[in-house]
């Protein structure tokens, strides 16, 4: 005779699926919030399923919510400890919350379940880069330099001269990037991160020469456009500044800080409404706690019947998602190139079947 229990678990089962099946459906149609409501249901009906477990990491990161995508992630490596792609991906999500040390743990479990080295090496480096330990990072991008994959190579070595830059060895940095350059015919990455540092020397002329190769290899890349305008801002050229960040703002609506000089460049012109709001929209995107409710008070005292008069230039210049926005250390917005995160990205999504579509537009 069949067990009541089994039944149960049977129809359990079948009902998890139906749950999973709907989410799917809603996911396409762009109902998100069901979706993940559905979702979660199949997951506890049937704690197994790995398919609901990835639609809902994916469906968490769309709705920026990253504690639950990481727990979610954390279910994946459960279920199936010997998959290095879920390793990766629990590895990127704990890079992304500066959770350093379990994320090198994840990499390197990775490593040893298959996935090719010198693409770990280039992420370890930037992780070490991030977390300060400076000798770790050079050893690391020196062995992803020495790989096959020329791409990879390149993201190496971009990786040492920042590295090299941070340890105040600034001449080595650029020396490098120089040969970078010649051999590779110039990337958009390479002249970008040139740039970065030598307007951290306070070379804004040479910066602002890369930021316009750099613009000329990737046109649409927003944070090119916003490393121009911060060199003009510098260089007192407020009206091509504000161009160049409206132009990134439109490539590039989710970028706080490019809102938020917009709403400084907005206020030294008397455009309060317009301040206001593009305070608002940075603080809407913003991550980072604390500049988003500056951000937020800001925009509601400009709103105030006193309105503008509350404000002091103190209250606005510098109060970013980046530290001393207008003065930074521009080492502080290289981040790691887009390129080191495909290859981990792309073969997730690629070798398990049963992530949901890309809902409708």
């Amino acid at each position: 005779m069949i067990s009541v229990g089994f039944l149960l678990e049977v129809e359990a089962k079948s009902e998890a699926a139906k749950e999973k099946e709907a989410g799917d459906f809603l996911y396409f149609h762009g109902d998100r919030d069901e979706a993940i409501e559905r979702f979660e249901h199949a997951a506890e009906l049937e704690p197994d399923m790995v398919d609901a477990h990835m639609s809902l990491v994916n469906l968490y990161l769309l709705s920026k919510n990253r504690g639950a995508a990481l727990e979610h992630a954390k279910a994946l490596v459960k279920l199936k400890p010997k998959d290095k792609n879920m390793h990766m991906l629990l590895g990127n999500l704990y890079r992304g919350d500066k959770h350093y040390d379990e994320a090198v743990k994840e990499f390197e479990t990775a490593v040893a379940l298959g996935v090719p080295e010198q693409s770990v090496m280039n992420i370890l480096g930037y992780i070490y880069l991030d977390s300060k330990q400076l000798e770790k990072a050079l050893t690391c991008f020196a062995r992803a330099a020495d790989g096959k994959d020329r791409a990879a190579a390149v993201d190496a070595r971009l990786g040492a001269a920042v590295t090299k830059f941070r340890m105040n060895r600034g001449d080595d940095a650029l020396a490098d990037l120089d040969i970078l350059i010649k051999e590779s015919g110039g990337t958009g990455s390479a002249y970008l991160t040139r740039g970065h540092l030598r307007a951290n020397l306070n070379k804004l002329d040479g910066a602002l020469s890369d930021f316009k190769e750099a613009l000329k290899k990737e046109p649409e890349n927003a944070r090119v456009h916003e490393a121009i305008g911060n060199i003009y801002y510098r260089q007192g050229k407020k009206d091509e500044a504000e161009k160049a960040f409206l132009k990134s703002v439109r490539l590039d609506k989710e970028n706080a800080s490019v809102h938020y000089s917009l709403g400084t460049l907005d206020l030294e012109n008397k455009r309060f409404e317009e301040a206001a709001v593009h305070f608002e929209n940075g603080a809407e995107v913003d991550e980072d706690t604390e500049s988003r409710r500056k951000m937020q008070d800001l925009a509601r005292r400009i709103r105030s019947p006193l309105g503008a008069d509350t404000i002091d230039e103190a209250d606005y210049t510098g109060i970013t998602s980046r530290r001393n926005f207008f003065d930074l250390n521009y080492c502080d917005l290289l981040v790691i190139p887009n390129s080191v995160w495909l290859e981990s990205k792309e073969r997730v999504k690629i070798e398990n079947s049963g992530m949901s579509p890309e809902p409708k537009r």
